[in-house]
């Protein structure tokens, strides 16, 4: 069951601050809803609808632990499915995916390719999947998993002190224009932030090392990372040379990505070597019952190479 995209978005509740919040004076309360991303960039056609930009979609959908309650993927599929067909990005970074979800979600994005790993060998183990359009400008030409420890090679390893695999998982695309360019996504630990800090590392380690060509190639980093802006995971990032979309594009409308009972702002999209040029938090909800349609919000960012 897929809605008609007009109606989607004039369903959709929306939370929104009415008043364009341009740069690094941004209330944290602020947030977009889809509805209003679409109206603010219409007079910005050098934004959202410019074939030269990327529109990148970080997203933690949670996993399918909620049973019979009108919270379960059951009952939020569509939902999520939906919200991204009438976001359309480029390029998704998913977290929290779990195998049979995977199965689901190639089903109602065709128009999506799938790259991934499972993170380890027990069933239904988690995936952060990437997700890219079916597209002659989008066209993958290198693509893996790693595991965010001190054998990134080995399926199922862990970093000192990690009480689960934790994995990376990047794709490079060739848009037949500019230089190819590396997408990755992440999802760090969030019981201790001393091994996050060791994960993260990792990750930066063997981006730069092992799948980056040379140190100029434009990254993006998207991901679930668990750790607010006053955290060493955060501040390993500023230090590697990542710039923070939500904070560093031309117009930004952060907002909390996490919920309640655990509300933060620790969901990124970080890039290297690109022109931010949009950031957002989105605000919508579902349309049937006003309830999240995850426990994280989305982020939403444009870029050009």
């Amino acid at each position: 069951m897929l809605f008609q995209y007009v109606a989607f978005l004039a369903v959709c509740a929306a939370s929104a601050s009415p008043n364009p919040c341009l740069h690094k004076g941004c209330p944290l309360k602020g947030g977009l809803n889809l509805r209003d991303v679409k109206r603010m960039t219409s007079s910005r056609p050098n934004i959202l609808n410019n074939s030269n930009n990327l529109n990148i979609l970080q997203w933690n959908i949670l996993y399918d632990k909620v049973k019979n309650t009108s919270d379960s993927w059951l009952f939020r599929k569509d939902f999520v499915c939906d919200y991204i067909n009438a976001v359309n990005p480029d390029i998704m970074g998913l977290q929290e995916v779990m195998e049979s979800q995977l199965v689901e979600l190639q089903q109602c994005l065709p128009h999506y390719h799938i790259f991934g790993e499972q993170r380890d060998s027990v069933p239904n183990a988690l995936y952060n999947p990437i997700l890219v359009k079916r597209s002659p400008k989008m066209r993958v030409t290198r693509t893996g998993t790693f595991w965010l420890s001190l054998i990134p090679d080995i399926k199922g390893s862990k970093a000192p002190t990690s009480k689960e695999p934790r994995i990376c998982t990047w794709v490079e695309i060739d848009n037949g224009s500019t230089k190819p360019f590396i997408v990755a996504t992440t999802h760090l630990a969030w019981r201790s932030q001393k091994t996050a800090a060791n994960q993260i590392s990792i990750l930066i380690q063997h981006l730069q090392s092992n799948i980056l060509q040379d140190a100029k190639q434009p990254l993006v980093v998207t991901g679930d990372f668990n750790w607010e802006s006053n955290s060493t995971v955060y501040a390993t990032m500023k230090e590697a040379g990542f710039s923070n979309t939500m904070l560093d594009s031309q117009f930004v409308f952060p907002a909390l990505t996490a919920l309640p009972p655990y509300p933060g702002l620790i969901d990124y999209v970080w890039q290297q070597g690109f022109n931010s040029l949009f950031s957002a938090t989105l605000m919508d909800n579902r349309p049937d019952n006003g309830r999240y349609l995850s426990d994280h919000r989305p982020v939403l960012a444009i870029l050009r190479v």
